[in-house]
């Protein structure tokens, strides 16, 4: 057999090796699908079903369980489908990638099938978590069912795999926590508590539940404690290999960074961890699709530092990573990059089609969209009259009292939402001021600078130097706005003090017009 395999390989006929041992070899695809529809026109479906068993028989044997798993399926075996998952496949420290693996097995399994099984009814709540929308009453109903059949089967079960599916539940319940709204300080409350339950030696959930505490503790205002528990969680997840959690911790590090106003550090930042990621997936066809929020976040910065041509080209590399996950937050802000950097650079069609996928891709994305679509509109005045009578329609829909707003936090995502939407309203506000003339906005521009001053104080409180040096240059266009030529200075310069060594120049060139009256 080993001459007839080497007369093949070597004179092209129909077959081609697929290790570098010249162990294994498949038919070449079309001579492949040659054979299964001959087979299918002349062998019985139910002598095709007997051989699926006795491949998904053979790959068990051998140790291939996923090999075995769908031969199992295509024999529609799917109890014995079940089996080998709950038994031979989800047994290790559980791990995004590999119920990535079994989400399209799970599919095809019966339900009832499915509630019999407590790792099949863990794997099912982790993925139904992580769909459109981030539902949780599905994912809370399977993991109470995989909680109550531990109880039963725990007699039957080794002590250690009871412990490891005790750790995959509570480390679920910390992640639809989230899902559900609870107050942050109570999720990291709860995540604090699911770290002491799951043991040392499980690197994959620790490494998620460090993610999932600097989240909270972010989200608490606690900055001081984000930074541990995310450098813990890229410790934790890189001893375990898993990539997305590290890549996760690293983007809201650098994103921090980013938020404090250090854009340099915060771009160096992202091209370390690119340049590490690849070294780790050295010989990979593709980075992970995880790795394109890197790409996008390096790519927002060189958007803020007015590098358009290399911000563009990471944050299309970007999209075309994250657009193969579920990570539609990360992808949202991917499209929410590139949307303002084609609006920036004219292209009024690409920037509104790019809006509308934001605003497609979860509940509430179009009250993200339509912040920037705002945005959009008031750089398009002076050449689309209809911009005007869009952004004044949106301002006066607007609820929001900018002069009561009180602290907006930094928070990834839901303050930043509200921030983008309160300052563009304050933005709105100056252009009309500027249109109507000061005696129509006087009034109106009072509040606003009431708005900013509270702002200035809070960003300044958090260390958030970020915005305080975009709420100075509105500051600036404010004052100059209602004909206060020495404050409007007076704010440019502190805009200039916080990021004259950052190289952000996109917030000055943004203000368009009024900017230039202020620089010339």
């Amino acid at each position: 057999s080993h001459q007839i395999l080497d007369y093949l390989e070597r004179t092209n006929t129909f077959i081609i090796p697929v290790d570098d041992r010249y162990g294994w070899y498949r038919y070449h695809r079309l001579f492949g699908d040659l054979l299964r529809q001959r087979l299918i026109q002349t062998t019985g479906r139910g002598r095709i079903k007997a051989l699926h068993h006795q491949a998904s028989l053979w790959f068990e044997c051998n140790g291939y369980m996923e090999e075995a798993v769908t031969h199992s399926l295509a024999a529609e075996e799917f109890e014995r489908a079940a089996d080998i998952l709950q038994q031979r496949v989800l047994t290790s420290g559980f791990c995004q990638r590999e119920i990535a693996r079994v989400i399209n097995w799970l599919g095809k399994i019966p339900e009832n099938l499915i509630l019999d099984r407590p790792a099949l009814c863990i794997a099912d709540a982790w993925h139904q978590s992580t769909l459109k929308g981030g539902e949780y009453q599905i994912p809370m109903q399977r993991i109470e069912v995989a909680q109550r059949l531990l109880e039963q089967d725990k007699h039957t079960l080794s002590e250690s795999l009871v412990t490891m599916r005790e750790a995959q539940i509570v480390t679920l319940r910390v992640i639809l926590s989230k899902q559900q709204r609870v107050p942050w300080p109570e999720v990291a409350e709860l995540t604090e508590h699911a770290l002491a339950c799951v043991k040392n030696e499980n690197n994959q959930l620790r490494g998620l539940l460090y993610l999932n505490l600097g989240q909270a503790y972010l989200g608490s205002g606690d900055i001081s404690s984000v930074s541990y528990s995310l450098a813990e969680a890229r410790r934790v997840a890189g001893v375990a290999g898993d990539l997305a959690t590290n890549i996760w911790a690293a983007y809201i590090q650098a994103n921090i960074i980013q938020r404090q106003g250090r854009l340099n550090e915060a771009a160096t930042t992202f091209r370390q961890i690119i340049q590490t990621i690849k070294k780790t997936a050295a010989g990979a066809n593709k980075p992970a699709p995880i790795s394109g929020a890197l790409y996008t976040g390096l790519g927002r910065i060189l958007l803020s530092q007015n590098n358009l041509a290399e911000g563009e080209r990471l944050l299309h590399d970007g999209i075309s990573l994250l657009e193969s996950t579920h990570e539609t937050l990360l992808l949202c802000d991917g499209y929410f990059a590139l949307a303002r950097l084609k609006s920036v650079v004219g292209e009024a069609e690409e920037t509104l089609m790019l809006l509308e996928r934001v605003a497609n891709l979860f509940p509430g994305g179009e009250v993200i969209a339509e912040t920037e679509r705002v945005r959009h509109w008031l750089r398009s005045i002076n050449i689309d009259p209809s911009a005007l009578n869009a952004v004044q329609l949106w301002a006066e829909e607007q609820s929001l009292e900018l002069d009561n707003m009180g602290e907006i936090p930094a928070i990834f995502h839901e303050g930043e939402w509200l921030y983008d939407k309160a300052t563009t309203l304050a933005r709105v506000q100056v252009a009309l001021s500027r249109i109507q003339g000061r005696s129509n906005g006087q009034g109106r521009l009072e509040k606003v600078l009431d708005f900013l001053s509270q702002q200035i104080h809070y960003a300044k409180t958090s260390g958030w130097m970020e915005r305080v040096g975009e709420l100075f240059i509105l500051q600036s266009v404010a004052y100059d706005a209602i004909e206060e030529r020495e404050q409007a200075l007076v704010s440019l310069d502190q805009a200039f003090k916080y990021f004259e060594s950052h190289d952000q120049l996109r917030a000055f060139l943004d203000e368009g017009e009024a900017m230039a009256g202020l620089l010339y």
